[in-house]
């Protein structure tokens, strides 16, 4: 043993400093505390007592706080203890991961740890090295976890935590499964190895999850952080409208980051349209945008096309293109029904023969129309049970501002025309947000440039751009500008050197401009910022409304 002594959850006395090993049950929503962050972690290390642990850190520990999830094994040393409430069989305990002269520190074993293989733990200490009796504390804890697991689970889906499980058990069949790289190789022993699968329309932040999806594009980075591999998936579930090979493909993406040198050769090895299994795959949100990373206890795996995982994932998306499909029969059956008693021929080509007007064999032109957008929706808002009011309403002049709305409009225009000026350069300092083809810098294919008002170097990259949107009451000018990345889906960057976040975006608008196409908004009015309160100085953003697409 390392000489320090753990002590049981129920046995914790107040007012001292304590080691102690838990399960991770729930990991609250980072705060932030003046120049400190604040994390609080629930724990248990049976299936009736619990801690609650208040940790403060800094930036620096983001991504090791990120390891820790339900059913992960802390090991915490030097916790302070502030509160015991045996009645409740609880304790409160803090620490400060930069208070390193109170040796306090963190050990997250995470499930996917392999523990007798030796694999290291997410650790705040510097060179960690397993113990063997540490070892075998944490080997018997996951033995009792099969027992606890269940019951902790079904606890917090009725308590105030409120953890979500949204996974489905799959099996994969008995099988030799080679990445391209030849890095690594899994061979299922026992006929059968049981997986949980979460679907990509099901992924939440805050989770380790494994998956199982086809590669559409891989890229390669190199910046401050190191090298970067990235790819984007699709598994066929959810009901985003993409593009993929010039054709409109039903089903939700997600962009996979590592930095692992490891994982970067594995994805090196694969090609694009190619299947993958994942595990140990962490969801996190990064400037409001849904990714997933991977680190070193994280696998990947290439599927063959035939494997039955594969197959399943197929069946089932053309199982939902049925669905679509036959919806969309009835809707043109009635509409045929419709033309032969001559009373709707709003969307038929006709050939012009008789002479009373065009020129003969003229071809009459018809409205674009794509049966696989009818009843789609292509955004969703976070007030589905408000209403919608009228564009009509909204500009009347007996409306108070500011004020909110949510409207069900068709688009019209965009501004600026030049997509690729929708990204603007924003100064941190002053908060201009220039042009990114600025006069006093003509370059555009260079990073980031300093601040045109100030002169300041500290800037990044905003969306900024107008939409045109209407109805049958009228027209209005809505603003994309704090809400602009979270209804794109997509983290600001530049339009003119990054082509595959500029076609994106395009294939966006490209849905958005189908005819007769509708979508809901929600929008705000407001006063323009030094200008009289007067109805010509109202303004229209857009804000908690998220493209489907």
């Amino acid at each position: 043993m390392s000489g320090l002594i753990y002590r049981k959850i129920s046995n914790l006395a107040g007012f001292s400093l304590c080691n102690i090993f838990a399960y991770v049950i729930y990991v609250s929503s980072i705060k932030h505390k003046g120049n400190k962050n604040l994390v609080t972690i629930i724990g248990s290390d049976n299936d009736k007592d619990i801690i609650k642990i208040n940790i403060f850190f800094s930036d620096k520990d983001k991504e090791f706080l990120e390891s820790l999830t339900f059913g992960a094994i802390v090991k915490v040393q030097r916790l302070k203890i502030t509160k015991i409430e045996k009645e409740k069989n609880s304790s409160v305990g803090k620490g400060d991961l930069d208070d390193h002269d109170r040796g306090f520190n963190i050990v997250s074993i995470a499930t996917h740890c392999d523990i007798k293989r030796g694999d290291l733990p997410t650790s705040t200490i510097e060179h960690f090295t397993w113990d063997e009796g540490e070892k075998k504390i944490c080997l018997d804890m996951r033995e009792k976890w099969k027992n606890y697991s269940s019951v902790w689970a079904e606890h917090l889906k009725s308590s105030s935590y409120g953890i979500r499980n949204h996974s489905v058990v799959q099996s994969l069949p008995q099988q030799q499964t080679n990445n391209t790289s030849g890095a690594t190789t899994t061979t299922t022993t026992t006929g059968k190895v049981k997986f949980t699968f979460t679907s990509i329309e099901n992924l939440k932040p805050n989770t380790f999850v494994s998956l199982v999806a086809k590669v559409l594009e891989k890229t390669f980075t190199v910046g401050n952080g190191g090298k970067r591999a990235t790819i984007k998936l699709w598994d066929g579930t959810g009901q985003d409208v993409i593009w993929v090979n010039d054709q409109p493909t039903l089903g939700n993406t997600i962009f996979v980051n590592t930095w692992e040198q490891n994982l970067i050769n594995d994805i090196d090895g694969l090609e694009q349209d190619s299947w993958v299994s994942i595990t140990g795959a962490k969801v996190s949100i990064y400037k409001d945008i849904l990714e997933i990373k991977l680190y070193k206890n994280s696998k990947i795996f290439r599927l063959d096309d035939n494997s039955q995982l594969v197959q399943t994932i197929l069946k089932n998306y053309r199982i939902k293109c049925d669905i679509d499909t036959n919806d969309n029969d009835k809707v043109n059956n009635e509409d045929a029904d419709a033309d032969a008693d001559g009373s709707d021929e709003k969307n038929r080509k006709r050939m012009k023969t008789d002479g009373s007007g065009g020129n003969e064999g003229e071809e009459e032109e018809e409205e674009e129309y794509d049966p696989i957008y009818r009843d789609i929706k292509v955004t969703e808002t976070h007030y589905p049970h408000i209403t919608t009011t009228t564009i009509a309403d909204v500009l009347s002049k007996n409306q108070k501002v500011p004020n909110k709305f949510k409207l069900n409009v068709s688009f019209s225009q965009h501004i600026p025309l030049n997509v690729q000026d929708f990204s603007r350069i924003h100064c941190r300092v002053c908060q201009h947000a220039a042009d990114y083809y600025d006069s006093s810098n003509t370059n555009r294919d260079q990073e980031l440039i300093s601040c045109s008002a100030c002169g300041s170097s500290q800037t990044d990259y905003i969306f900024l751009f107008k939409f045109i949107l209407k109805d049958s009451t009228g027209e209005i000018p809505i603003i994309f500008a704090n809400h602009a990345n979270y209804f794109l889906n997509m983290i600001p960057c530049s339009l003119y050197n990054n082509t595959d976040a500029l076609s994106s975006i395009e294939s966006k608008l490209k849905i958005l401009k189908k005819p007769n196409l509708t979508f809901d908004i929600c929008i705000m009015s407001y006063y323009e910022s030094g200008k009289e309160r007067l109805p010509e100085n109202v303004k229209y953003q857009a804000f908690d409304t998220k493209l489907t697409i």
